[in-house]
């Protein structure tokens, strides 16, 4: 494993010698591959195989070997995905592990890892909610089930959902009320995570705020400014800053949004508005 980048003249060779008979030399030819830098890549496809093979050695060192390739292994992804349901949860594990090192490649991923989030598998969860925001999927199931993980008795699990939903950023939206009850979560971890991801989704918010619709404004305002008490207690300064600028934002983008309805609604309705705007200048009349 140790032959470096000079050797990638030797991958073909390497390639031939995944079929041997003996598991060691499978392995150690396994393991060798990546290390002969991205022209080794031509060999995920030749890994695939393995993943299925007969020796749990040979099965756990693929896994490692198409983590290792990163983006490159993402012909391996569906093969991994149909993994994340094997009985063992060792390599339920590292292949959690593999799709997140694959990132936003690996989305094909999306469904089994939504599913392993949602067993009751307490080894696998956590990995799987960390390979959905390493991903950062915009799947709706998804952000549901990290929603949904964010009130799970283990740390770990709320902890690794609170971040990916921060990582997935402006999709997730809809957990902002979530992630705010999680700023008095009793684990430390599950806080700073929560607090981290808030500010990546207010940051989001403020981004697009012009793209969002009046209820998703209203929605978003009403949580952002639920996640203001929690965050001062905490003496959370630079959050709450962030937070507060995206508060003022959304916030002038819907008094924006609502002038433009009365305006609307005035050209529709000239004479009730006529009527309406003489009253309002005339307070003398109020008493009438």
């Amino acid at each position: 494993g140790n032959i470096g980048v000079d050797a990638k003249a030797a991958v073909p060779d390497l390639i031939d010698t995944l079929n041997d008979d003996s598991v060691a030399v499978r392995v150690q030819t396994i393991s060798a591959l990546p290390n002969l830098g991205s022209d080794a890549k031509a060999a995920v496809p030749e890994l695939i195989p393995a993943l299925s093979d007969s020796s749990r050695s040979v099965r756990l060192a693929a896994i490692d070997a198409l983590a290792r390739f990163g983006q490159d292994a993402k012909p391996a992804v569906q093969p991994l995905a149909q993994l994340l349901s094997d009985p063992d949860r060792q390599i339920r594990v590292a292949t959690a592990i593999t799709l997140g090192r694959i990132g936003a490649d690996a989305s094909a991923a999306v469904p089994e890892l939504t599913r392993a989030l949602a067993k009751s598998d307490r080894a696998t969860r956590p990995w799987a909610a960390m390979a959905l925001g390493k991903i950062g999927t915009n799947d709706k199931p998804a952000i549901s089930e990290l929603t949904k993980a964010l009130s799970d008795p283990e740390k770990d699990v709320r902890s690794k959902a609170a971040a990916s939903l921060g990582k997935i950023g402006l999709e997730a939206r809809s957990a902002l009320s979530e992630l705010v009850k999680t700023l008095k979560d009793e684990d430390s971890g599950v806080r700073l995570n929560s607090a981290s991801a808030i500010d990546r989704i207010s940051g989001s918010l403020q981004d697009k705020a012009a793209a969002l619709t009046t209820s998703e404004l209203a929605s978003a305002y009403a949580a952002l400014e639920s996640a203001q008490p929690p965050l001062e207690a905490a003496k959370n300064d630079d959050i709450l800053a962030s937070v507060r600028r995206s508060l003022s934002v959304l916030k002038t983008q819907k008094d924006s949004r609502l002038f433009e309805r009365l305006f609307e609604w005035s050209r529709a309705n000239p004479a009730i508005a006529g009527v309406l705007l003489y009253l309002i200048a005339m307070p003398s009349l109020w008493g009438l």
